[in-house]
């Protein structure tokens, strides 16, 4: 069985991290990850999506409705 330079290089294979599912979080200076005071921005790198957050389940929330909108397209 002969196996193509692009299938050998991966290049044919699909991505384990997709583009659609990444994101740009950044915390606010005063954050605390380990307390329920995280809060900063979050922007979609597909679309440009953005949203400020102010707890990890708004963060969250904010990911799962722009990936569930994206799916939609």
């Amino acid at each position: 069985m002969t196996i193509s330079r692009k299938a050998a290089s991966g290049l044919d294979a699909r991505p384990s991290l997709p583009v659609h599912g990444a994101f740009v979080v950044r915390l606010r200076a005063d954050s605390d990850v380990t307390a329920t005071g995280l809060a900063g921005r979050v922007e979609h790198v597909v679309t440009a999506a953005s949203t400020d957050f102010g707890s990890i389940d708004e963060l969250l929330a904010f990911m799962a409705a722009t990936l569930r909108d994206g799916r939609r397209d």
